[in-house]
């Protein structure tokens, strides 16, 4: 069939326009081109595919990271209790500073610091007697926990008094220490406060943690010896 005005071909459904190319005619389909519904189904249906396993990704990467946060911040409180406990396992027998003849007091503990007579390092090799104590200081709504060092001036009387303080760690944490009574009881007795002339039989230590909610907690049992 060839149109009014323009000339095209019809052969049986299609029908092609001439279009000169280059000086010969060519046709080209006079439908327009596109995509099938079909493509467009399959190709959304990739597209919802990749996405889920994009997010998927995604929350696993997040969990990961999560996890990883949590174990360091469990790591590091459980060295900060190590550290402390191994400490106290090394006290000494000795009367603290502030205490003579008959108040001989090896140990002074509250519920949230303690204080005791132990051989700390000075040097790389040198290890002296000082004064320890592990307490908690709280200052614009946040808990220190501080580490402080002092001369113990019975043995060292030619030293000067020093004292050094350190902070151990700077977050929302708490602290707190029991003592043993060392009763032969099958079950042992706990107390908060220890200032009796000679040690107790171990000491519990429990230090918490809270970051972004979650709460981390390590414990100790020392074991004190004569």
């Amino acid at each position: 069939m060839i149109s009014k005005g323009k000339a095209s071909i019809c052969t049986g459904r299609k029908q092609w326009w001439p279009q000169k190319q280059g000086g010969r005619h060519t046709f080209r389909h006079a439908a327009n081109s596109g995509f099938t519904l079909v493509e467009m189904l399959v190709a959304l249906l990739l597209t919802a595919m990749m996405s889920a396993l994009m997010i998927g990704g995604i929350r696993q990467i997040h969990a990961f990271t999560q996890l990883e946060k949590r174990q360091a911040a469990q790591a590091e409180l459980d060295a900060v209790a190590d550290h402390m406990a191994s400490e106290l396992a090394s006290a000494l027998p000795l009367p603290l500073g502030d205490h003579d003849g008959d108040g001989f007091v090896p140990m002074i503990g509250k519920a949230d610091s303690v204080r005791f007579i132990a051989a700390v390092r000075t040097g790389l090799s040198d290890k002296a007697l000082r004064e320890v104590s592990y307490s908690i200081q709280r200052k614009d709504n946040k808990t220190i926990l501080l580490r402080e060092i002092k001369t113990y001036s019975r043995f060292e009387s030619s030293i000067s008094p020093y004292a050094v303080l350190d902070e151990i760690y700077t977050g929302n944490m708490s602290l707190s220490y029991a003592f043993s009574e060392g009763n032969s009881d099958a079950k042992t007795s706990w107390v908060d406060v220890w200032s009796s002339s000679h040690f107790p039989q171990s000491v519990r230590l429990k230090v918490s943690l809270i970051v972004r909610g979650v709460e981390f907690l390590s414990e100790r049992t020392i074991s004190i010896s004569e």
